[in-house]
């Protein structure tokens, strides 16, 4: 094959398989990270016809779809640790898939030899089209749809469904299928807001199958006011009474040291490469550029923001438990202000830190909820590491200020010129955009893919 899947036991963060194409084997290229979004150490993984089998430490053997190469998608596994999923050398320590009878068998460090009966059936659940799931979900009328592939078994393809929650409580609805895909229209949802959701179905001896979950925002339309992936300083700036570990703008330190020993998050949120990190360098002795001795504070510039409700998104790396931390008494604390900086109020406070097993996480917030807008928006970031002193490592990237829409969107997305009908012209915008991202029109669903499923829901909704 033409693909070259590596584990990383040392990487820190999420659970990640690194993906290269090796099509020139003189010239191997680097062509992404793919994670289940666990927090468990990668180990040995092998590859047997389209799966990929990875031996995950605490979190067990992990059984992927690389039927389409760059886009593994986890269909089964076995949890050999079951009390706990974070990173640690404890656990499947490797897997081998390849007897002719088809039987696997993996070692765990603590528990032994695992032998498993391949007579098991994988489910896999992949959004349609090429651009996964949309980013956006449109208040009301959003086409969903998956592909769900079945293998060992066969699937009841009226059981389908979608579970959601839009902060109003759990909803279902049932799912359609065309014969090849099944897919969704949401009815409307709390906006603006966030919706998580997920999809089930049973084979036909009654067993229920689910995929991951997923969390989308809800809104018509985006309007992106500041956008900062911290390439240039823009303004921010340090203030630093610590005797070490100030903030600083720098490609993050990826050294073993760093990252293992003192759980600096060594790679930037976004994969642009600067972000905002306490302390950075290539690390000589243990936990050399960790905060120490007091307090290390990133303020932004004063924004002038002239929209009705503007929301905050930033990704953000805290991690204060590295084994020899005991206190916890270093909280990381995020503020905001309204009035160019005359008074703050936090936004939020973590405690206890562990990034290093969760990885970056981003966070957003409606400005209104927490301050009025006078003379201009400002934001602050503070890590700390008081007496006795503890190992803190803390990273700032990614951030926006926007305002959701909702309303403008039409209510039937397959009313594509939003005139009230669903007819020929919009049939032509699709057509006249076929196989193209559906920038100029004509990607009812929001896959990024002008294609059949559009043609579909518009003769699906046709009013004439």
């Amino acid at each position: 094959g033409n693909t070259f899947y590596v584990n990383d036991e040392l990487y820190s963060g999420q659970s990640s398989t690194f993906i290269f194409d090796v099509s020139d084997p003189t010239d191997p290229s680097f062509v992404t990270r793919a994670s289940n979004g666990l927090g468990s150490s990668c180990h040995n993984c092998y590859t047997k016809g389209d799966k990929l089998f990875a031996a995950n430490y605490r979190s067990g053997l992990r059984v992927f779809d690389i039927s389409s190469p760059y886009n593994p998608v986890e269909i089964s596994y076995f949890d050999t640790y079951p009390s706990s999923n974070s990173s640690g050398f404890n656990g499947a320590w490797s897997v081998y898939p390849y007897f002719p009878s088809g039987t696997i068998i993996v070692s765990d460090i603590e528990r032994g030899l695992f032998v498993l009966d391949t007579d098991f059936t994988f489910v896999g659940f992949t959004p349609s089209g090429t651009g996964g799931f949309p980013e956006l979900i449109a208040s009301s009328g959003q086409v969903l749809s998956v592909d769900i592939s079945i293998e060992g078994g066969t699937l009841d393809t009226g059981s389908g469904v979608i579970e959601f929650n839009d902060g109003t409580g759990n909803q279902q609805s049932a799912l359609n299928f065309d014969g090849t895909r099944y897919s969704v229209t949401l009815p409307a949802l709390n906006c603006p807001g966030q919706v998580s959701f997920s999809f089930g179905i049973r084979d036909n001896e009654g067993t229920l199958y689910e995929s991951q979950s997923y969390v989308r925002t809800i809104a018509d339309s985006v309007d992106v006011v500041v956008e900062n992936d911290f390439e240039s300083p823009a303004g921010w700036s340090a203030q630093t009474t610590a005797s070490s570990g100030g903030w600083e703008r720098a490609v993050p330190s990826n050294d073993s040291t760093s990252v293992i020993d003192c759980s600096a998050p060594g790679s930037d949120a976004d994969g642009g490469g600067f972000c905002w990190v306490t302390g950075n360098g290539f690390s000589t002795f243990g936990c050399e550029f960790d905060i120490d001795g007091g307090q290390t504070t990133l303020t932004s510039p004063v924004y002038s923001v002239d929209i009705d409700d503007p929301e905050v998104i930033f990704s953000w790396w805290y991690d204060n438990t590295s084994s020899n931390n005991n206190e916890f008494d270093d909280p990381f604390v995020v503020e905001i202000s309204g009035n160019s900086g005359a008074s703050w109020t936090t936004l939020l406070t973590v405690p206890l830190g562990s990034s290093a097993q969760s990885g970056w996480t981003e966070s957003a917030f409606l400005v209104s909820d927490y301050v009025t807008l006078t003379t201009g928006l400002r934001m602050r970031f503070t890590a700390s590491d008081n007496e006795p002193g503890s190992v803190v490592e803390a990273g700032v990237d990614n951030f926006r200020i926007q305002q959701l829409s909702c309303g403008a969107a039409c209510p039937n997305p397959a009313d594509l010129n939003c005139d009230g009908s669903v007819n020929g012209i919009d049939l032509s915008l699709v057509l006249g955009n076929w196989g193209t991202n559906g920038e100029a029109g004509g990607d009812v669903n929001g896959d990024d893919n002008v294609d059949g499923q559009d043609i579909a829901s518009v003769l699906g909704s046709w009013t004439g």
